[in-house]
């Protein structure tokens, strides 16, 4: 499946992710939680996969352990949570982090050569750029 920064920043904007909080999963889009109750905890939502450019599976795998490995290693509570088209089109495993700023998740998502990460509010999804590109 081709991933988001393929088809550009609307696909970006178009993009709705599911968090497995393990008990249920919730599926949040920009307009706020399409399914499974509500989620009040803010998080940033970053993948390792696809840096800018489609790589093999056995590299994306790679550089997500190495995303889940920093985290762990700060000590970070995180989810699984896969970002996805609304047509189920494209797909990216990531990961779910609480307790980030943006600033934060920015340079995560900028160390791991991501065009853009999501962030939750509590309300609504939002794409959040980590390079130069204007969203």
């Amino acid at each position: 499946m081709d991933s988001p920064r393929f088809l550009g920043w609307d696909a970006y904007a178009d993009s709705v992710v599911e968090v497995d909080l393990g008990d249920r999963q919730v599926t949040l889009g920009r307009e706020g939680v399409l399914a499974g109750g509500p989620l009040a905890t803010p998080l940033h939502v970053i993948t390792a996969y696809n840096p800018g450019i489609a790589i093999t599976v056995e590299d994306n795998k790679i550089a997500q352990q190495r995303l889940e490995d920093l985290l762990i290693g700060r000590g970070l509570i995180f989810y699984a949570a896969i970002g996805r088209s609304r047509d189920n089109s494209w797909c990216e495993p990531s990961l779910a982090a609480i307790d980030l700023s943006d600033e934060e998740a920015i340079a995560i998502g900028r160390a791991f050569r991501q065009d853009a990460i999501f962030g939750w509010d509590g309300e609504s999804l939002r794409v959040i750029a980590c390079g130069e590109r204007d969203t």
